[in-house]
């Protein structure tokens, strides 16, 4: 053996042998191209390139300097691969005196470079840390050298190793393990060492730094240098004839090589931990694990085979790594007629293609150099050899995470029924979902995250929404210095089978009593039917689920809905990222965000799959990778009222005070006041949810506005009578001036008809003595049925005299609108009792909502804004009626109401002031 034990040696490390193997996998053309970003190149996958890294190792990690990255350059410090017309695009010379502007050019350009080297160095130091490595040794090499001048060089490989100290600092997770040293270049000013792009230079020093390092540095002491024993010594004289035989090879048969050449009986640990040493110098692959045949008490399949051949190897993997392979399963599925039903609807509606074992086994055979495995395992042609090598590479690329096995019991699609029994499999409630632990009645696919698609579309989300009945709930957690490598697509895989068995569990008779209350933690009144997965989409950085529920309430309507999540990983400069303003360029944020309805206090968005996914997230962060983050939870009106970038938000453990305190309600920086039982998913200590009692009885203020409301009907020349009926007011009385729902008269369903009026505007007012309606002829003067459900009415001339000498009052407009938490009070005539009679349900204020991206060129109605209260007690007949605060002005009038919730939806007071308006300038 060779032991460098003094400066000559070093100094003469040309003379010295080393080997280099390169195993890469080569991409394609498409793979490499930069102009399409819509796939992720297999290779380029962190799980890919750690198949190569081993303990005890020396990590050259260089990194490019950023000249390919255009943003990242200085005005006056290009590349000289920089043409000249990508110079002007960035500073004009008429700029060049311009301090202000050179100086944003060169804050922008500096952010862009950190962040480069976030993405491309501290992402891969990341890499290696979370693989637990011993002994190893991360040396930062800096390429291109030459592209730039020296002071720009030096100031780029000074930030780089600012930000690798910075990260070597961060205690960001507790179970690290045994973490590379990260070592600096003292020959080098910054630190870094440089390497020339188109000459040698660098190359040299390169060598004599590792020479160096093997030396004088501890961590290398005890492997580099040490006398290799006899036994292995002869083990690797086996593996070498072995070699010429086979690609890959049973440890098995290698232990009776050896014993049968050395002539003495060699135990299987000796051997394992032989083939271990030799996998790190580079001689074979071994993925056993030392001095442990039988890890944990299970049999480990990877301690079972040896791999002689790495190009082989590369080429059975690509197999499956490789972009395009959802067309070849599909045109495998066609040619064998896939089974399984859950497969079939993954592949044909997800972006990212869900393998099978058995499409793994039959893609690896469609290959001439895998059908012809069992020369290359042993010399024997059983299938079984087959199998064994394919179940030995598939535990493999599961092992790395290059596949994500996910085991489901049931077909989470399916909307089921009432009589679901097939599903009713004890499974479907275990927790463990290991795949050992499973029945033979589950499915198990794989997920190939190495080509998942990197570009996320921008229509996949969005935080603006135009219906007031819906919402958005986030929840983020704030990585301080980078994020786990591969923390999405884990939580992707928890997600999707802890979701799966939930709503499998669901349709279970034994469970569905406790899976049918939506509300829990003290809500009541609407159960949740049935769950399935519309929807599931992944890409780099983020997926997205759509659960479907079917909804019922206690007077049996039902109603379907569903729940949208959407889970990213972001830096600042994401359109997605929220709170982006207190990030820096090496902060990253994951928020968990599911738009839904607002029924019941958003719980059906909790328990359509919020909660589930939250649950899974906090695992997969807390246990997989044990890293630390700042828990946040976002203000759901900050999300509806501006952008998400701007949005105000909560620490965790704050809001877990107020949960304690049972603190009803928490306001925001922004003078939100929001429902905790909202943003939280359960109701603070001590709190139910029939704590606000609803006042039927009118107070004493609101006496003198009922004889301001009027009935509202259309009348039919057909039939030769009143149909539509609700309820209006008379906002002017000298000019027979009335305010009304829109979608009493008017055709407002997304239909042919949109905004046609059949039949003739009739106002009723109640005869004080004879409580019988006397009816008006009405017309329909302004309207607006595209964004506000309200419309003004005026008496018609041969009615006006009669009108006014009824008495009729009016009501005022509210000039401020309402605040949340107001009481109001909705006036409006019950059409379900004879005679007819005037009614003033209370209620209160709980949010206010305005459309802030209305569609274009659309015949349907959207409204552009609306309150939202809660009162439910208004009921049929009272659409169109005024709602009124303690003042008795006006703040709306009632447009609609969840049929399944207490909620009423409200058009505000600003909305009836310019139709009032418009009305008051008609001739």
């Amino acid at each position: 053996t060779w032991k460098p034990s003094s400066d000559h040696d070093c100094n003469n490390s040309d003379k010295i042998k080393s080997k280099f193997s390169v195993w890469d996998f080569k991409p394609s053309s498409d793979d490499l191209s930069s102009d399409d970003d819509s796939s992720a190149c297999p290779g380029r996958h962190h799980a890919t390139q750690s198949l190569f890294f081993t303990s005890n190792s020396l990590f050259l990690l260089f990194w490019d300097l950023g000249v390919k990255n255009r943003k990242s350059w200085r005005c006056g410090a290009f590349p000289k691969c920089a043409k000249h017309e990508e110079q002007k695009t960035y500073v004009s010379s008429s700029d060049e005196g311009n301090y202000f502007t050179v100086g944003t050019n060169h804050a922008q350009a500096d952010c862009e470079l950190e962040n480069d080297i976030v993405k491309n160095v501290l992402f891969w130091v990341d890499c290696i840390r979370q693989l637990h490595l011993v002994n190893t040794i991360i040396l930062p090499i800096a390429s291109f050298d030459d592209e730039f001048d020296e002071n720009e060089a030096k100031r780029r490989c000074e930030i780089m190793k600012k930000l690798l100290m910075k990260q070597c600092e961060n205690t960001y997770s507790v179970k690290l393990g045994d973490v590379p040293n990260l070592m600096f270049d003292q020959g080098a000013g910054d630190g870094i060492l440089r390497i020339n792009a188109t000459t040698t230079n660098g190359v040299k020093l390169l060598q004599k730094v590792i020479c160096r390092i093997s030396v004088g540095d501890r961590f290398c002491q005890g492997h580099l240098g040490t006398v290799v024993p006899r036994v292995s010594q002869k083990i690797l004289a086996v593996l070498q004839k072995l070699k010429q035989e086979f690609k890959i090879v049973k440890v098995d048969h290698i232990l009776t090589r050896v014993n049968l050449q050395i002539k003495s009986e060699v135990k299987l640990i000796e051997l394992q931990d032989s083939l271990i040493y030799w996998s790190e110098i580079g001689e074979i692959l071994y993925f056993g694990e030392p001095g442990h045949s039988v890890p944990n008490g299970n049999h480990n399949l990877l301690a079972d085979f040896v791999v002689l051949c790495p190009k082989w190897f590369i080429s059975a993997i690509s197999c499956i790594m490789r972009k395009g392979l959802g067309d070849e399963l599909r045109k495998l599925h066609t040619d064998q007629h896939q089974k399984n039903p859950f497969v079939s609807w993954w592949n044909d509606t997800s972006n990212c293609a869900a393998i099978t074992p058995d499409d793994c086994v039959q893609l690896w055979r469609t290959m001439e150099f895998m059908r012809n495995l069992g020369l290359n395992v042993e010399k024997t042609r059983d299938d079984r050899s087959h199998l064994e090598v394919f179940e030995f590479l598939q535990s493999l690329l599961a092992r790395f995470n290059m596949l994500l096995p996910i085991a489901i019991t049931a077909d989470p699609t399916k909307a089921g029924n009432d009589d679901t029994s097939d599903f009713c499999h004890q499974d479907m409630i275990d927790n463990d979902h290991s795949l050992s632990a499973r029945g033979s009645a589950e499915t198990t696919f794989f997920l190939a995250p190495g080509i998942f698609p990197s570009k996320i579309p921008q229509d996949v989300w969005s935080y603006i929404h135009s219906d007031s009945w819906h919402m958005i709930l986030s929840h983020s957690w704030l990585f301080k210095d980078t994020a786990p490598p591969g923390m999405i697509e884990q939580i992707f895989k928890s997600t999707i089978i802890d979701l799966s068995t939930s709503i499998c569990a669901s349709r279970c008779p034994s469970h569905r009593h406790n899976a049918q209350n939506m509300g829990g933690s003290g809500f009541s009144g609407t159960t949740c039917r049935h769950r399935y997965l519309r929807t599931a989409k992944c890409w780099k950085n983020a997926f997205f689920l759509e659960v479907g529920i079917r909804l019922e309430s206690e007077k049996r309507h039902t109603q379907q809905s569903s729940v949208k999540i959407f889970v990213h990983l972001d830096d600042k400069k994401s359109d997605f990222c929220i709170r982006s303003s207190g990030m820096t360029q090496s902060m990253r944020r994951l928020t968990v965000s599911a738009k839904g309805l607002t029924s019941n206090s958003g719980t059906y968005i909790w328990k359509g799959g919020l909660e589930q996914v939250i649950q899974s997230t906090d695992h997969v962060i807390e246990n997989t990778f044990g890293w630390t983050a700042i828990r946040e939870i976002v203000c759901s009106q900050c999300l509806a009222e501006k952008s998400c970038k701007s949005a105000c938000v909560w620490k965790k453990d704050y809001i877990k005070r107020c949960l304690k305190e049972g603190r009803p309600t928490v306001w925001c920086q922004d003078g939100h006041k929001v429902e905790l039982s909202v943003i939280c998913g359960k109701l603070p200590n001590g709190m139910h949810s029939n704590d606000r009692i609803i006042e039927r009885n009118p107070s004493r203020r609101i006496q003198h506005c009922i004889s301001s409301v009027v009935i509202v009907g259309l009348w039919d020349h057909n039939t030769k009578s009143l149909r539509s009926l609700g309820s209006g007011f008379v906002v002017d009385n000298n000019k027979g001036l009335i305010i009304t729902a829109a979608h009493t008269l008017i055709e407002m369903e997304k239909t042919e008809n949109f905004g046609e009026v059949h039949g003739r505007p009739r106002i009723g007012v109640i005869d004080s003595k004879t409580k019988e309606p006397f009816w008006y002829s009405a017309e329909i003067v302004v309207r607006n049925q595209d964004e506000v459900d309200a419309c003004v009415l005026r008496i018609t001339q041969e009615s006006k005299c009669d009108f006014k000498s009824k008495r009729v009052g009016k009501l005022k407009i509210a000039t401020d609108g309402c605040g949340n938490d107001e009481n109001v009070w909705i006036l409006g005539y019950s059409q379900k009792e004879s005679p007819i009679n005037i009614e003033s349900p209370r209620g209160y204020v709980i949010r206010s909502f305005m459309n802030m991206q209305p569609e274009r060129g659309r015949r349907s109605f959207q409204p552009r804004q609306e309150i939202v209260i809660v009162c439910p007690n208004a009921t049929f007949g009272h659409s169109g009626g005024p709602c009124v605060n303690r003042e008795g002005n006006v703040v709306g009038i009632l447009s609609r109401g969840d049929p399944i919730d207490n909620k009423r939806f409200l058009v505000p007071s600003n909305q009836l002031k310019l139709l009032y308006k418009q009305a008051t300038e008609q001739k």
